[in-house]
């Protein structure tokens, strides 16, 4: 009896490949047409994170909300308004991790920055060319989205630590972003419900810049060579607005 329902389940997946293939060619061309015209998104964001502990055991869920303004390829302006209040800003090079209840300003490479913004980065920055970074994988009932919405489950071409998997949901008629799900290698969690999604928003350079107020304290986390070339000294790893 399992060698029959595991055969079964063989055909089943033999089966419905090719037809999965053929229908994400076929909505793959219209989200081209679509977001090949789009260089930049606003949005408002509810975000639900779940972290693997030390021990391999699943951590608590963690809620946010707040406000997104991308422009591609890596600006991003995330302004979250809940739990408390905390800003990231990119400019595609360096990314500034803001903290005003402790008056602290972090910086980083992107490159180097968390491993939940990575994943939010490429999955935006993927959705001109979802086939060019992904391959499609059959969905989840669980993460199927409403009546109404289309859902895409794909897997990077090239393994990637922050993204074993992505769910992208798109309004059936519209194709406008409603959602992103992405799960890490070692299954981190981070999803995106997206409302009053704006394509195009106008944007200018000094959304994705940040200059820290009188006050904070920076902390500045990338590579000593790049603080020397931009005439900081070396060694130093913090600095302090006057």
């Amino acid at each position: 009896m399992k060698y029959f329902v595991a055969t079964f389940t063989t055909l089943a997946v033999m089966i419905c490949a090719p037809a999965l293939a053929d229908d994400f060619a076929a909505l793959q061309q219209r989200l081209q047409k679509t977001y090949d015209k789009i260089n930049a998104i606003s949005a408002d964001f509810r975000r639900e994170s779940q972290y693997i502990s030390g021990g391999g055991t699943s951590g608590g869920k963690v809620r946010a909300r707040g406000h997104i303004l991308w422009q591609r390829p890596l600006n991003l302006r995330l302004n979250e308004s809940e739990p408390k209040v905390q800003e990231v800003v990119s400019d595609g090079s360096t990314l500034w991790l803001v903290q005003p209840d402790r008056k602290r300003v972090t910086i980083y490479e992107v490159s180097a920055n968390t491993e939940a913004l990575r994943g939010l980065l490429a999955a935006l920055s993927g959705l001109r060319d979802l086939s060019e970074s992904f391959k499609v994988v059959q969905a989840t009932e669980n993460e199927k989205g409403p009546q109404g919405v289309e859902t895409v489950a794909l897997e990077p071409l090239n393994p990637r630590a922050d993204m074993g998997r992505l769910v992208v949901w798109f309004d059936v008629e519209s194709l406008e972003l409603r959602g992103l799900r992405i799960v890490s290698m070692v299954g981190n969690i981070n999803q995106y419900g997206f409302s009053d999604v704006k394509f195009n928003p106008q944007v200018d350079g000094a959304d994705f810049t940040y200059e820290p107020p009188e006050g904070f304290r920076v902390f500045d986390q990338r590579p000593v060579q790049r603080r020397v070339k931009q005439g900081l000294k070396s060694g130093e790893s913090t600095q302090e607005n006057p």
